[in-house]
């Protein structure tokens, strides 16, 4: 797998790793890595990515900036079984050597009829391949789909893993669909972590649906949701959803869901089917009966404004996540920062930097 190190001082909000990186890849397996500046660009390294003689490890790497869907939209659907593909934002030059983390970021748009980003990994009967998106933020404000995922939408098929991490949506509307930020079908291994949903608007959810089936496995940590609205009159709940079928299991951590729509009877987090566990998730209102319910919380969750989950200092969230949660909570949290910075990880997409933290930063993690 392609993979860069170095060491590096804090990665608050913002700032740039400006550091040599060791590029290396898996013994005997070959490897592509792009560089990408614009829509055009981005479009033809995902074909090139998606061919059925593509190299079995493929890294694209986008440079900062916006990236608006071009006609065919931005679609991952490799057609090579065994596939590793990694989608990576926020390179800051112009040789995609330096890594921005914070608000200068990639941003990848949608359009009326077109997602954000949409994946598919094992079409027809392929397996083992694998997905890694990171550091990007979607938004979608058009999309006239009456399918979900206005921004991200995904289906993971038996035999494949995707990781969707550091990954931010805002403003993601389908007033025809369902699950506006992100949808997602697992029928494979998924894990999703360091995601934050915000301002989004679906007929049913304006927030994050995870659809889990057959011997599939989710993993939800670090999370946070607010600001979605469901637009339908008999709506129930808007933020995010957990449905399991068969033997399905899903896992949801260390997550925020709270201050969704305005409608006192419609719940921000909805848990449908067997084998659905929380720990230490925050909400205002639960609809199901998840198989486990470890250490839930409710109550003002601190947020620093309505519409921005970044915690204040006297959030109840800060240092009140469980240790080690199912998936991993990865390196870095949304921003940058590193994880764990208190006694104990916060709850939700951002942890509270403590100023003047040292320590060893991954550049461009792998998982």
């Amino acid at each position: 797998m392609l993979r860069h190190l170095c060491r590096c001082r804090p990665a608050y909000a913002g700032l740039v790793l400006s550091c040599t990186a060791f590029t290396f890849a898996t013994p005997g397996m070959a490897a592509t890595a792009r560089c990408v500046a614009d829509s055009a660009q981005l479009a033809a390294a995902l074909v090139d990515a998606n061919a059925a003689n593509a190299d079995p490890q493929f890294l694209i790497k986008l440079r900062t900036g916006t990236f608006s869907a071009t006609p065919s939209g931005f679609r991952v659907a490799p057609q090579r079984g065994g596939q590793i593909l990694r989608l990576s934002g926020g390179y800051s030059d112009a040789g995609c050597q330096n890594k921005t983390y914070g608000p200068a970021r990639t941003t990848l748009v949608g359009a009326t009829n077109r997602h954000a980003l949409e994946f598919t990994l094992g079409i027809g009967d392929l397996a083992g391949g694998q997905l890694h998106l990171q550091d990007v933020d979607l938004t979608n404000s058009d999309f006239g789909g009456a399918s979900g995922g206005a921004c991200l939408s995904g289906t993971v098929y038996p035999g494949n893993t995707a990781v969707v991490e550091r990954v931010a949506t805002r403003d993601c509307r389908a007033p025809w669909g369902t699950d506006a930020s992100i949808w997602l079908a697992n029928h494979g291994i998924l894990t999703l972590r360091n995601v934050q949903a915000r301002s989004g608007t679906a007929n049913y959810n304006g927030g994050i649906g995870v659809i889990t089936s057959g011997s599939g496995l989710s993993r939800l940590a670090q999370v946070s949701v607010t600001t979605t609205q469901s637009s339908a009159g008999n709506a129930v709940f808007s933020g995010l959803r957990l449905s399991n079928d068969g033997n399905a299991v899903a896992h949801l951590s260390n997550s925020v869901i709270w201050g969704n729509d305005s409608d006192p009877g419609t719940a921000d987090l909805a848990v449908h089917g067997p084998g659905i566990t929380l720990t230490r998730v925050h909400y205002g209102t639960l609809l199901g009966t998840p198989a486990a319910n470890l250490a839930p919380g409710t109550g003002d969750p601190g947020f620093v404004a309505a519409n921005d989950p970044h915690l204040r200092a006297d959030s109840i969230l800060v240092d009140s996540g469980a240790t080690d949660p199912v998936g991993g909570s990865g390196p870095l949290d949304l921003d940058g920062n590193l994880r764990t910075q208190g006694v104990a990880l916060d709850v939700g997409a951002h942890e509270r930097p403590v100023p003047d933290a040292i320590f060893w930063n991954g550049f461009d993690f792998t998982d």
